[in-house]
């Protein structure tokens, strides 16, 4: 009860029920790192969303793929989740509309490290259609050992990925092999933004580590609701009313563009 703003939220699966929460509650809730682009659909309107979605994401990678690169047969290997589902649904039916399905979709198992700990069935499927490039849209870790496991079986092939790989751990995993891979990325942590250099000595002083793209949302989100409640006083509608009548927010990920669904529609970018 004595709650005025909720900031956070992880995966797709969690906040879709965690909205539905907020809605029995009226509690307005500041989503930071779910990207999973159904989420805004329900139009609760006690949501907000400051990262940009898989849907901007996937666009971008097919855009990239097909319009830059020119690749025709790009194969899609994924999460067996709801994070994977939906990702890569976007860059699926992206694919179609540019007249170029993919010939193939590849699952791996989440508990891949107790079933299938070589990705020996998705490794064996890949060799055989022999793909222009891959879609990877995977967590840190799996996705560090799957881009390994490819470049050990020979294959060559471009990797396209979600930003989860933009992680430590990730390049940690896949050592050698991440060299060349491409991801989307919600912002570029090496723009010239007002205030991010700031942000990322202080948090980098603070907590040892390079700030990642959810820390950096996470710290605009954060800013966000509390301007919200410097403007509204501490009520719980009046916040929602004041998040809901910010458009545009200047942060240290860029310039937050809110479309009418609350959700960030501003410019997302590639990392390599």
């Amino acid at each position: 009860d004595s709650v005025w703003a909720v900031i956070g939220t992880v995966d797709g699966a969690n906040t879709h029920i965690a909205i539905r929460v907020a809605l029995k509650t009226e509690l307005p809730v500041m989503n930071v790192a779910d990207t999973d682009p159904t989420l805004v659909e329900t139009k609760i309107p006690w949501i907000f969303r400051n990262i940009a979605d898989d849907r901007q994401m996937a666009y971008t990678i097919a855009y990239h793929a097909y319009k830059e690169r020119h690749f025709r047969r790009v194969a899609i290997l994924r999460a067996d989740n709801r994070y994977g589902r939906f990702g890569v649904g976007e860059f699926r039916a992206a694919s179609v509309r540019l007249r170029n399905p993919a010939p193939m979709e590849i699952n791996y198992e989440i508990a891949y490290s107790h079933l299938n700990p070589e990705f020996t069935v998705q490794i064996d499927r890949l060799k055989r259609i022999d793909p222009d490039a891959v879609v990877l849209w995977a967590d840190a870790e799996p996705g560090g050992h799957l881009v390994k496991r490819i470049r050990e079986a020979g294959l060559d092939m471009p990797v396209f990925a979600c930003d989860r790989v933009l992680h430590p751990r990730f390049l940690e995993i896949a050592g050698e092999a991440a060299e060349g891979v491409i991801a989307a990325a919600p912002f570029n942590p090496d723009a010239d933004i007002p205030g991010l250099a700031d942000f990322r000595e202080r948090y980098e002083a603070s907590y040892d580590e390079k700030p990642t793209v959810y820390a950096a949302h996470a710290y605009d989100g954060a800013w966000m609701v509390l301007r919200a409640i410097r403007e509204a006083g501490l009520n719980r509608y009046r916040i929602r009313d004041a998040l809901a009548g910010m458009r545009s927010y200047g942060g240290v990920t860029g310039q937050i563009v809110m479309d009418d669904v609350h959700s960030d529609r501003g410019p997302v970018t590639m990392a390599t």
